[in-house]
């Protein structure tokens, strides 16, 4: 990673001023949440000596970076930038917060020669206190709000911010240059050269628990840290700028409160094809790409999903999922060297499943990443995503899922839509059934991206024909999944059973359909599943006696019956979990009028 983030820097090159600056504090937390900040203005007249004109609060200026902010990283609490930070956190008094803060600056400035300089620095430790009751006034004290407080500056009639002013800009940069000089092996490049005297994890991307950050190893300080990283001058100055494309450019919005970052790695000597990629990919000019957000996918998708055609293939991708905290970025997911046909493949995949459920569930279905989540996550306000990022992981590498886990998952958040306290009678239709439609396409999905064959072709051979044809049928349409009699009794009696609920439904103005109650709330074992056959054909048989607009009476369902009974008893060895078999059985329930299941009046 670090190779390819200098690559990217190499490529886009930049200058000093690009390498230094932050837009806002060091505090990821707030960095990636910008619409938690407020900007106070501090704007200064000059015309031979400093005059202080207003202070407000305001805007931030299109590009932020003209603020010229310097984060304070870690125990490094030097303050070399007009641009401080007020953090509505810590619960400190704004004196406490800033005046300090101004008091060094100005007098890390007035070392310098330059008039404008010195000017700024008397006008600074003369009106410090000033300053400091004016931002009370605006931001209380402590602050309720998270502020940057800047300085503009006006100069004959025309308005500055702090990086349109050279002489601040100069001041700024040789404030912040790296002050080691001493020779190392670089860790990037290999070569002997000047040491930056920099921490990796003061650059942006890499802003997470790194070795070399201060206190991660006993006895660690800043003059040792280049014995646990030591990179050159040369290579870190290209990070900080490959660092800055990835932020500004290859950052999407993932589920969650989490992000990613796609950084893209050439497979050849030429650069056009890691620009071609950023191009396509940047987050840029995004506003159109990105409603589709509201379809139930998320930006990454859009953008990644929606574009592999146009990727090169001299190109491999690697994805960074990360999580903001308070502090420092969490690590979520590291998947390395994906190639875009991997990538066009998983596209193409999910419009065929996509396609697929349509023809079965209705128009609505529209499978994504957000199917995965919907069945894995629980509780939607504070998610456990582990689970989620292991499939994550598994469709990027195209490696085979536990089904046995995707399941578990799934019938958890069924029975909590039958059986909790908090039902309602439309979840009993379309909750529950999404829940079905969305574990069976992310079973079909890893089935085709991996490989994996479709279960054996199997037949229950005492049938008769016409049992044997509409069997052979379903066995087509799932994909011979049901490849043992004891599926295939789990299936067809949930085909049956979603009858008589739904015939139930029919009849039931509020409330669940009263068989449910039979169901041992979808925790059946195998007596369960063979005394409730009994149950469902006695009950089908009361309400079909005068009333036939449920269907029990027909050549198809007779057929499903005799299916069902045979099934049943012909199983000898009873071997699913809890789980898969209550699984089976739902996904009867929600296909019990699907094709080649489907019946209509007057077949007889």
């Amino acid at each position: 990673m670090l190779k390819a983030v200098k690559k990217i820097g190499e490529i886009y090159g930049g200058d000093n001023v690009d390498r230094f600056i932050s837009p806002f504090p060091s505090s990821v937390f707030l960095k990636d949440k910008p619409q938690q900040i407020r900007l106070i203005e501090v704007a200064v007249k000059y015309d031979k000596n400093f005059f202080l004109k207003s202070i407000q609060e305001s805007r931030f200026a299109n590009d932020p970076k003209r603020l010229l902010y310097k984060g304070v990283i870690g125990m490094d609490q030097k303050v070399k930038s007009p641009t401080l930070f007020l953090s509505n956190s810590t619960k400190k008094s704004v004196e406490h917060q800033l005046f300090r803060k101004l008091e060094n600056y100005s007098k890390s400035i007035l070392k310098f020669k330059d008039p404008f300089l010195k000017g700024f620095s008397t006008f600074l430790s003369q009106n410090v206190e000033n300053i400091i009751k004016k931002i009370k006034g605006i931001s209380s004290d402590p602050p309720l709000f998270a502020y940057i407080v800047s300085f503009s500056f006006e100069i004959e009639d025309e308005f500055f911010y702090p990086i349109d002013v050279p002489q601040i800009v100069n001041a700024f940069l040789r404030l912040n240059k790296g002050k080691s000089g001493k020779k190392i092996t670089c860790s990037v490049c290999g070569k002997v050269a000047t040491s930056s005297g920099k921490r990796l994890s003061d650059i942006e991307v890499f802003k997470f628990s790194t070795m070399e950050k201060l206190g991660f190893i006993p006895g660690m300080n800043k003059n040792n840290v280049d014995k646990i990283v030591p990179i050159c001058e040369e290579c870190y100055a290209k990070i900080q700028l490959g660092s800055n494309i990835i932020t500004q450019k290859l950052d999407f919005k993932f589920y969650y409160k989490d992000h990613v970052w796609i950084i893209p790695k050439s497979l050849s000597s030429s650069d056009e094809s890691i620009k071609s990629v950023i191009k396509i990919l940047s987050n840029d000019n995004s506003a159109s790409l990105d409603k589709d957000v509201m379809k139930r996918r998320s930006v990454f998708e859009n953008r990644i999903l929606g574009k592999t055609t146009e990727l090169s293939d001299l190109v491999q991708l690697d994805f960074f999922f990360y999580r903001p905290n308070s502090s420092q970025r969490k690590i979520v997911l590291h998947v390395t060297d994906v190639p875009p046909t991997f990538l066009k493949e998983i596209g193409d995949q999910f419009k065929f499943i996509t396609k697929k459920y349509k023809s079965i569930a209705g128009d609505w279905f529209e499978y994504s990443l957000n199917s995965i989540y919907d069945v894995v996550i629980d509780n939607f306000q504070n998610p456990n995503t582990k689970d989620f990022y292991s499939f994550v992981e598994s469709l990027l590498e195209k490696k085979n899922i536990s089904e046995k886990l995707l399941i578990s998952h799934a019938m958890h958040k069924i029975r909590s839509v039958l059986y909790g306290p908090k039902f309602k009678k439309d979840d009993e239709v379309f909750h529950f059934s999404t829940l079905v439609y969305e574990t069976m396409a992310t079973i079909d999905l890893f089935k085709k991206l991996t490989g994996k064959h479709e279960g054996r072709k199997f037949t229950v051979e005492m049938l008769s024909m016409e049992e044997k044809e509409l069997d052979a049928k379903v066995n087509a349409f799932l994909g011979n999944t049901l490849d043992t009699t004891e599926k295939k009794a789990y299936f067809y009696l949930g085909v049956l059973t979603g009858r008589l609920l739904d015939c139930q439904k029919k009849k039931t103005t509020s409330g669940k359909a009263p068989f449910y109650d039979q169901l041992k709330g979808l925790r059946m074992k195998e007596k369960d599943f063979k005394s409730l056959y009994a149950k469902l054909i006695n009950k089908m048989t009361e309400y079909s006696n005068g009333d036939n607009d449920c269907f029990f009476d027909t050549k198809t369902t007779n057929v499903l019956k005799r299916i069902c009974a045979y099934t049943l008893a012909s199983t000898k060895k009873w071997e699913l979990g809890t789980d898969e078999a209550n699984f089976i059985f739902t996904t009867g329930m929600v296909l019990n009028f699907s094709e080649p299941l489907r019946t209509v009046k007057g077949d007889n």
